[in-house]
């Protein structure tokens, strides 16, 4: 009786904490403001001057966006239709996915169901800590569309591999057409998500069938048919004529080359500039991944520990082949790092989740490291909320002002407020105003959304 008691609080605990995550970044989203592709996503693309209206606008959009500029097809439908359906259900939507995305690493590394709570925010901190530019991924609509949702769809699309692969061949029955079907379907989808991470899942599935072959284990119909979906979904982006247009431009743009004048010593180049990418931002979740991996070959539970640690090992490979593949790409964001990180996540909390928690050492370090660790992951996420609150101020002024002096006539004007993010006393995730970048670039597009002719930022210290 005092077991299940314990079990019930343990998981009314879990459900808080799921609140909780889900009311700190519907926060970050409600007061993040539109921002950069917003402002250009907001209008059909191709009927420049026409808002999206409905979906309908957002199919139109998309397909003309496909023969002309990108195969992200699937991440930039769910951008626009965040944008058109308004302020408070895109915050929601964006809010929605996030807490799903951290619910499902959660229950990928607990699929026992023990229940961790330290883990649960742990699993946020680490996402919060290691990712660079994570407010751009997680509460801007274009970048949430491209990375939050891209990653969330990819990571759910795993999940049925990692219960059948961990708890055994207990799905025998479930080996049906209808969910062949769904696989296939769910596959397309995923694939037709994010470059890089659909070469890490096309990997991963690759890997998995493998790992089942070897280990002389039933593969179910619908292992194939997801790999056949994922297949087709990613063929669908990477043949889009808008992506030789628009490699074409940032091979020009970025490199000063065309593809007639490019050789081999471009990709030795790129592959420099990926690992120098990790030594910065790839380094430090790899340590701790290591550190994670010594601790369960340690003190790992025995029951189900070489599936728990091929499993992890599949999704730390996965990552590193995501990051890899980035050098046949003219350009490497920091914001690209979400999905990587967030698979090397995964593999460390799998390793965390399973450790021997009878063994006092293990239970102790559960406490000393988390606790902490969450401490301070709470108070740098209040500071950051609060710069995203300052720069949405500056936002809303402007906004205010414009309307304002249009009704006079006004069409051109120039604000000398830039936002800087404020110094703190720990670490934030920064967030920065409408960057400066050549052409004007971001001013022009802002103008646009705003029915006037210019716009500039000036720096206070300019007047």
């Amino acid at each position: 009786m005092d077991k299940s008691i314990n079990r019930k609080k343990a998981n009314i605990a879990l459900g808080v904490m799921m609140l909780i995550t889900f009311i700190g970044i519907f926060a970050l989203n409600h007061f993040f403001p539109l921002y950069t592709d917003d402002w250009k996503y907001a209008f059909v693309y191709g009927r420049d001057w026409d808002r999206v209206a409905g979906f309908l606008d957002v199919i139109e959009s998309q397909y003309n966006h496909y023969f002309t500029w990108g195969g992200r097809s699937v991440a930039h439908t769910i951008a626009q239709s965040l944008l058109y359906m308004g302020p408070f259900l895109s915050d929601l939507l964006n809010s929605i996915s996030y807490a799903v995305l951290i619910t499902l690493i959660y229950l990928i590394a607990d699929y026992k169901w023990r229940v961790n709570i330290f883990l649960y925010l742990g699993i946020s901190a680490m996402i919060w800590f290691l990712i660079p530019d994570l407010l751009v991924c997680i509460a801007w609509i274009t970048g949430s569309a491209n990375y939050l949702w891209g990653c969330m769809l990819v990571v759910s699309f795993t999940f049925p591999y990692c219960m059948y692969y961990l708890k055994g061949d207990h799905h025998k029955k479930k080996d049906r057409i209808a969910r062949c079907v769904l696989l296939v379907l769910w596959g397309i989808v995923a694939g037709w998500t994010n470059e890089n991470l659909v070469a890490g899942l096309l990997y991963f599935l690759f890997m998995y069938i493998v790992i089942l072959k070897f280990e002389k284990r039933t593969i179910p119909k619908w292992v194939i048919s997801g790999f056949i979906g994922v297949v087709i979904g990613c063929l669908f982006m990477l043949l889009a004529p808008g992506n030789f247009i628009r490699n074409a431009i940032e091979l020009q743009t970025v490199h000063g080359i065309t593809k007639e004048t490019m050789d081999y010593s471009y990709y030795f180049y790129r592959m420099v500039s990926v690992i120098k990418s990790y030594l910065v931002y790839g380094i430090l979740p790899t340590i701790i991944y290591i550190l994670a991996l010594i601790a369960f070959w340690w003190k790992g539970q025995q029951e189900n520990k070489r599936s728990v640690l091929r499993l992890s090992l599949l999704f730390f490979s996965m990552a590193i082949v995501a990051m890899l593949v980035m050098a046949a790409a003219p350009i490497f964001p920091e914001r690209v790092w979400f999905g990587i990180i967030v698979l090397i996540i995964i593999a460390i909390s799998l390793l965390c989740a399973n450790l021997d928690f009878s063994y006092t050492p293990v239970r102790i370090a559960n406490y000393v490291i988390w606790i902490p660790l969450i401490i301070f992951f709470i108070t740098s996420y209040l500071y950051s909320l609060r710069d995203v609150m300052w720069l949405n101020d500056t936002f809303d002024r402007r906004e205010a002002y414009i309307c304002e002096e249009k009704k006079k006539g006004i069409e051109d004007f120039v604000f000398y407020d830039r936002f800087e993010p404020y110094d703190a006393p720990v670490f934030t995730q920064k967030v920065y105003d409408i960057p400066n970048v050549g052409d004007d670039l971001w001013e022009k597009a802002y103008a646009k959304y705003y029915g006037i002719r210019s716009i500039k930022i000036e720096s206070q210290f300019s007047k």
